[in-house]
């Protein structure tokens, strides 16, 4: 504080001030008991007791604006920390119906489909007996299990703490490619910030070209050119 100049001449002001006032006080004091004001000696405490005073009521007041002006920075920190927060709350609550909406959505379309993939295939067992009809209602009644799996997992987004990680793109389609017996190409490849529900969405997209396209061909292109986003092309 002393060192700051501002303060240093408002201090010589105070001390200046202080000391002239208690001498001007002093003065007319002498005068209305009759003594001699031409005295210097007579002004010497004054003027000594004045400048202190200054002095100190300058400090004073100086330290105590800027405690105050310390508190108010403090103050509008704090205020704007909890805007802040406050803001994430409800970013993260609106998030969070989002993807609760998304989870049931597609909890209740992988379901259904798998359902009647299953229906389907005891109704042809009973007709023909084949095995490989067995087989395939094993596998999607696991596919099924492993979903109602993944979304106990994805609870973890509701929370708090939930956090976008890395994920490979070309990696989760090569691991889809292997649940169906189409001939599916992927050109490019690239790393994007998503959760696990990304996995599901490109397996209701794979699922939706084999049950309504009539073809076993599925060519998909994960175009990156963009340095912010990343663009996933389906071709059947």
């Amino acid at each position: 504080m002393l060192k700051d100049k501002k303060f240093q001449q408002h201090l010589i002001l105070g001390i200046a001030f202080g000391a002239i006032l208690l001498a001007i006080f002093s003065a007319f004091q002498k005068a209305s008991l009759g003594v001699d004001i031409t005295l210097l000696r007579g002004y010497i405490v004054p003027f000594i007791f004045g400048g202190c005073s200054g002095g100190i009521i300058t400090f004073l007041s100086h330290r105590w604006k800027k405690d105050m002006q310390e508190k108010f920075i403090l103050k509008k920190k704090l205020i704007s920390k909890l805007d802040s927060e406050v803001k994430q709350k409800t970013l993260h609550l609106e998030t969070t119906k989002d993807l609760l909406e998304l989870m049931n959505d597609t909890l209740t379309h992988d379901i259904s489909n798998d359902l009647s993939v299953i229906r389907g295939n005891i109704n042809l067992y009973f007709d023909t007996r084949k095995e490989k009809l067995l087989r395939e209602i094993r596998n999607t009644t696991e596919k099924s299990i492993t979903l109602v799996e993944q979304m106990r997992e994805l609870e973890k987004i509701i929370g708090p703490n939930f956090e976008l990680k890395p994920i490979n793109l070309k990696k989760i389609l090569l691991e889809l490619s292997e649940n169906y017996s189409l001939n599916i190409t992927i050109e490019g490849n690239n790393n994007v910030y998503a959760d696990e529900l990304l996995s599901s969405v490109f397996d209701n997209l794979i699922r939706n070209v084999k049950d309504h396209a009539n073809t076993k061909n599925i060519e998909i292109n994960i175009d990156n050119s963009d340095d912010e986003f990343c663009a996933v092309f389906f071709r059947d």
